[in-house]
C-alpha cells in the first residue's frame, strides 16, 4: 500500500509539475501575445501617421496662402491692386466666401471659398458673372480651383476692369439658385 500511495504521489506530483509548466507556457505565451498586440498597435499607428503627413503638411502651408504667389509677387512690386472683400453669401445650405478681388492691367482675378454642406451638387464657377454698375459684363477667362475636405478655393479670372470703377457687382444664376452682391473696390489698408 505504501508503494501505491508513494506512486499515487509521484504520479499527482508529476501531473501537477507539467500542469503548472503548461500554466506557465500560456501565461508566458498571453504576455507575449499582449506585447506582440502592443507593438502591432504601435506600427500601425507610425503608418497611418506617416499616411497622413502630407495632409497634414499641406492644411499647415495652406493656412492663410489662398493668394497665389504669382498674385502676391505682382502686388508686392506695384503692379496689381489687391481689395479685401470679406463677404459671405449663403446659397442654400452652402457658404460662398468671398475673399480678394485682383485687379492688374490684363486681368480681374477673384478669390473665393466655397464651403459646402449640401451633398449633390457642386458650385458652378461660370454662373457668376462680374458686372458694374452700368451694365457691362466682364467675360470669364478661366480659372483654378483647389479643394479640401471643407469645400475649395476657388481663383476666376476676368477681363480687366477699368480702373475708375469703385463698386462691380458679382451676379449669380444657376436655374433655380441666384443671388447678386456688390463688391466695393476700398485698397487694402484704405
Amino acid at each position: 500500500m505504501e508503494q501505491f500511495q508513494y506512486r499515487f504521489f509521484e504520479f499527482l506530483f508529476d501531473y501537477s509539475s507539467q500542469f503548472v509548466k503548461i500554466e506557465l507556457i500560456n501565461r508566458k505565451s498571453e504576455e507575449a501575445g499582449v506585447k506582440m498586440g502592443k507593438w502591432i498597435r504601435r506600427i500601425i499607428i507610425v503608418i497611418a501617421f506617416i499616411m497622413l503627413l502630407p495632409n497634414i503638411f499641406t492644411l499647415l502651408t495652406d493656412l492663410g496662402s489662398d493668394i497665389p504667389k504669382e498674385t502676391r509677387e505682382q502686388v508686392e512690386s506695384g503692379n496689381a491692386m489687391i481689395y479685401d472683400l470679406d463677404k459671405e453669401v449663403q446659397l442654400d445650405q452652402d457658404i460662398i466666401k468671398f475673399k480678394h478681388l485682383v485687379r492688374t492691367e490684363d486681368r480681374t482675378e477673384l478669390i473665393y471659398e466655397v464651403l459646402t454642406y449640401e451633398p449633390g451638387w457642386s458650385f458652378p464657377d461660370n454662373a457668376l458673372e462680374l458686372k458694374d454698375e452700368q451694365g457691362n459684363t466682364y467675360l470669364f477667362n478661366g480659372g483654378s480651383s483647389s479643394g479640401n475636405s471643407w469645400g475649395a478655393i476657388i481663383r476666376m479670372d476676368y477681363e480687366p476692369i477699368p480702373e475708375t470703377l469703385d463698386k462691380v457687382i458679382l451676379d449669380f444664376n444657376w436655374y433655380d439658385r441666384s443671388f447678386q452682391t456688390d463688391i466695393m473696390l476700398i485698397e487694402e489698408g484704405d
